[in-house]
C-alpha cells in the first residue's frame, strides 16, 4: 500500500497526508481545501504555535498577498474549526 507523504510549508518536515491540514487561498480568502485549485499543507504543530511568524510569512508568500490581518483572522478561524472537528 502506498503512503502519501506531504511537506508542511512552515517547518518543511514531511508527514503522512492524513496528518496534515490542507488549505488553499481562493477568492482572497484562506480556507480549507475545496477539491478545486492549488493547495498547501500545514502540520498541526505549526498551526497550534502562538505567534508563529514563520508560518505567517510562509502563507503570505504562497498566497502572494500582503494582507496580514486578513490571513491571521482566516487562520484563527480555521484553527478553531480544526480543533473542534478533531475533538468530536
Amino acid at each position: 500500500m502506498k503512503i502519501c507523504v506531504r511537506m508542511c510549508i512552515c517547518c518543511k518536515n514531511r508527514f503522512e497526508q492524513k496528518n496534515l491540514l490542507r488549505l488553499q487561498y481562493l477568492n482572497k480568502k484562506l480556507q480549507k481545501y475545496t477539491n478545486y485549485g492549488r493547495s498547501f499543507y500545514i502540520c498541526h504543530e505549526c498551526l497550534n504555535q502562538q505567534n508563529n511568524k514563520k508560518l505567517l510569512n510562509s502563507i503570505l508568500n504562497i498566497c502572494k498577498t500582503k494582507d496580514k490581518e486578513k490571513i491571521l483572522l482566516d487562520l484563527k478561524e480555521i484553527s478553531l474549526d480544526s480543533t473542534k472537528s478533531t475533538s468530536m
